[in-house]
């Protein structure tokens, strides 16, 4: 059996080296692209919907004050 001689540190480092390469940049670049293509669909949904373009504005305007009153507010930490 091999003999490692690196130092614990030596290993740490290598393990998490080895988990941010295998597991992780795979799984940040999987979210980035599910995230474009949400706001990409996001986008073409607004364009090409059925309704005018004021009546789209009007609902859009009054999703984001729904939502934005369950945000805390600017400096505000939870």
């Amino acid at each position: 059996m091999a003999v490692d001689e690196r130092t614990p540190q030596e290993r740490i480092r290598a393990f998490t080296d080895a988990v941010d390469d295998e597991i992780l940049r795979p799984a940040r670049r999987y979210v980035r692209g599910v995230r474009r293509g949400v706001l990409l669909g996001v986008v073409l949904g607004i364009l090409f919907a059925p309704r005018p373009g004021r009546v789209s504005r009007e609902r859009l305007l009054h999703a984001w004050r729904k939502v934005s009153s369950h945000l805390p507010e600017r400096g505000e930490t939870l």
